[in-house]
């Protein structure tokens, strides 16, 4: 789940180069391994650690406000966008920037340079690992790409793990649902 640095080995998943399984005993602790749940899947410990999440060139701004909303009521540290500028929309009732930091970035190098220390990078993408049997780390900024185009493959290249949510119909969904569904399972599983 955790890819190591530039040079040292990694697992891959699909084709971007993603660790398909278990963590070395290298990076074992950054990647925040928590504990296992009754149905044996690794768990976060809720007590330590934190998450943040932000849209890479988001296209709708409603979809932010809904995603800040959810962000703010499952407890994230922090929330950001790159590529675009936030103005609050009226669908953030609770007015999310006020109550957890707000970060906006021009671009994604800007953004990697302001990452938090020790911190797992995971974009949300079609074509990760199931949500519903990943184990998140204690110390996660989650990265959902634009309703249109998604993360671009130099971004995902740069992703820690990617996760995508298992679908019934259509593999596709609105950006907001998707974060907030991320968000609910770290937080309750």
């Amino acid at each position: 789940m955790c890819r190591t640095k530039a040079g040292q080995n990694r697992w891959t998943l699909g084709t971007h180069g993603r660790n398909a399984g278990g963590v070395n005993s290298r990076n074992a602790a950054a990647c925040g391994r928590g504990f296992s749940d009754e149905g044996g899947r690794e768990r976060v410990n809720m007590n330590r650690g934190y998450f943040e999440i932000g849209i890479y060139n988001g296209k709708t701004p409603s979809n932010l406000g809904t995603l800040w909303r959810s962000a703010h009521q499952l407890g994230a540290a922090g929330i950001f966008v790159i590529g675009q500028r936030y103005s609050p929309q009226s669908c953030d009732t609770t007015k999310a920037y006020r109550n957890i930091p707000l970060r906006q970035f021009t671009t994604f190098e800007e953004f990697e340079t302001a990452r938090p220390h020790d911190s797992m990078l995971i974009g949300i993408e079609m074509g990760g690992r199931d949500l519903s049997g990943y184990g998140h780390p204690e110390r996660a900024i989650y990265l959902l790409g634009a309703e249109d185009h998604g993360l671009p493959t130099k971004i995902l290249d740069k992703c820690n793990s990617v996760v995508s949510l298992q679908s019934v119909n259509m593999q596709s969904y609105n950006v907001a649902v998707a974060g907030s569904i991320v968000m609910y399972h770290r937080r309750y599983g």
